[in-house]
C-alpha cells in the first residue's frame, strides 16, 4: 500500500503513539477498514456506528486515492480536522498530526471515557475521534 498524499510505501509500525500503516515521508496514518472492524470488541467501539457518522457528515470527494482499494477518498469534518476515509473499504486516513489532535481533544472533552460513537486507535484510539 502507498501513501495517499506523496505515494511513499506504508508501513506497520507505531505514529504519533498508535500502531498504523504509517508513512515515513509525511507522516501520515491509515487505519483500514480491517482495523476498525477488529477494534469492536475493546473500548466498545462499535464501527459501523463510526462509519454512518462519517457518511451522514456531508462527505466531500477528494483528489487522494485509497491506500486499500484505489478509490478516491472522502472527506468530513470531525471534532474540527479534516478526516480522509473511503466510502468503498471504511478505511480512514489521518495526515501527520491529526490523529493525536483528534485524540487529544476527546480526552479532554470525555475525560478519558470511551464512547460507542467514537473512533480511538488499535490500543485506545478508535472511540476517540468523533464527538461532536
Amino acid at each position: 500500500m502507498n501513501c495517499p498524499r506523496c505515494d511513499e510505501k506504508l508501513l506497520l509500525k507505531e505514529g504519533e503513539g498508535h500502531i498504523g500503516l504509517t508513512c515515513n515521508l509525511c507522516g501520515g496514518i491509515w487505519l483500514s477498514g480491517g482495523y476498525l472492524s477488529s477494534l469492536k470488541y475493546e473500548n466498545d467501539f462499535n464501527p459501523d456506528d463510526f462509519i454512518k457518522s462519517l457518511q451522514s457528515s456531508n462527505p466531500k470527494e477528494t483528489n487522494l486515492l485509497c491506500p486499500g482499494c484505489g478509490k478516491k477518498l472522502n472527506s468530513s469534518l470531525i471534532n474540527s480536522i479534516d478526516t480522509k476515509w473511503c466510502h468503498s473499504c471504511e478505511g480512514v486516513w489521518f495526515d501527520k498530526n491529526e490523529l493525536g489532535t483528534l485524540v487529544t481533544k476527546y480526552k479532554e472533552q470525555n475525560k478519558g471515557d470511551v464512547i460507542a460513537s467514537g473512533v480511538g486507535d488499535l490500543l485506545f484510539i478508535v472511540g476517540m475521534l468523533i464527538s461532536n
